[in-house]
């Protein structure tokens, strides 16, 4: 963390220019309201168009540049730019302001923003709003997101952080962890989603948009089947912060009509790209049959079956005496009753 006198340097920087221009200076970087005001409102309260207010603002602009010059002032730039090294010569903006500036983000930024040391990228579709220190680091942040996005689109699945960055490393042999994590927050695609996982920011698992997703992610997460109670209790606590609260019959109702889940048990849910198949448990006896091309012996229909389903045995074998389905022959085999 930088220790300055902000308010002091604000005024130092300001004290030798009109009270309109302080005051466009100020509100365009938010240093007494900490909102930041476009050209437009400001233009408004002064009645004039927002490209005069540009005008007065580029002038002052470039007269305070000069005071940036200041051993002072470059004293509070370096620390900027070690903190940049340090992070492969990227931060995303809020990031490195929190960390430098806590209560006084907006006068670091608009000291950096004074700099020609120290570069800035508005926020786009593929990146949040960031610093950096030469073309080659911003080069280089782009080429690592793309490695990580190419590997999520191929894996499709979430990885935690120490499995991601080794993914990572094995193409990257220099890139730190520290580097990793500055690059990884930039990126606007690569998210973590609610359980500390990373992975695009279209996913499920990343982006949970209703009940559904939320099921889906807390499934993805506990890697079992689960009671539609066990998953609505889950989901409450992924949106506690929101105080959200789902009641369990709301997650049965949405899970049983989407094709993701499978109802292996009596009211349990596992993932059907597990491998589990839906039906009942006779679909499941008669798949199981007719995999296997042959009559099959009751133990080895009721252990393929009990890799399908979560039942009890008896369950199993009552579905086999009904002779509407399946018919036992003189080995004691069953086979499917023809239609």
């Amino acid at each position: 963390m930088i220790k300055a006198d902000w308010k002091k340097i604000q005024q130092n920087l300001l004290k030798d220019f009109s009270k309109r221009e302080r005051d466009i200076i100020e509100r365009r970087f938010g240093l007494v309201r900490k909102n930041i005001e476009t050209l437009e409102s400001i233009g408004k309260s002064y009645g004039v168009c927002r490209e005069r207010i540009r005008q007065i603002e580029a002038k002052t602009f470039s007269e305070i540049r000069k005071k940036v010059e200041e051993k002072q002032y470059q004293k509070i730039i370096n620390s900027v730019i070690r903190f940049l090294k340090g992070k492969g010569g990227v931060s995303e903006k809020d990031i490195l302001l929190k960390s430098l500036a806590p209560n006084f983000g907006n006068h670091l930024s608009f000291l950096i923003a004074l700099s020609d040391k120290i570069h800035f990228v508005k926020e786009n579709d593929k990146f949040h709003s960031f610093y950096y220190l030469e073309n080659k680091d911003k080069d280089e942040l782009e080429k690592t997101i793309e490695k990580i996005v190419s590997f999520l689109e191929r894996k499709k699945k979430t990885l935690n952080e120490r499995e991601l960055f080794n993914v990572i490393k094995k193409q990257k042999p220099n890139l730190t962890k520290e580097v990793f994590l500055s690059y990884i927050s930039i990126s606007k695609i690569i998210s973590r989603g609610p359980h500390g996982l990373f992975g695009l920011r279209g996913w499920p698992e990343i982006t949970p948009k209703g009940v559904k997703d939320k099921a889906y992610l807390v499934l993805k997460v506990k890697n079992k089947p689960l009671h539609f109670e066990e998953i609505a209790t889950f989901i409450s606590e992924l949106g506690r912060e929101n105080k959200e609260r789902v009641v369990s019959a709301t997650v049965h109702n949405e899970l049983i009509r989407d094709q993701r889940f499978v109802l292996v048990g009596r009211g349990i849910y596992g993932l059907k790209e597990w491998g589990y198949e839906p039906g009942f448990v006779k679909d499941i006896i008669a798949k199981v049959i007719k995999k296997a091309g042959r009559p099959l012996p009751k133990e080895e229909i009721v252990k393929k079956v009990l890799a399908q389903r979560i039942v009890k045995e008896n369950t199993i074998l009552l579905n086999l005496q009904n002779r509407n389905y399946f018919i036992r022959d003189k080995e004691g085999k069953y086979t499917i009753r023809e239609v």
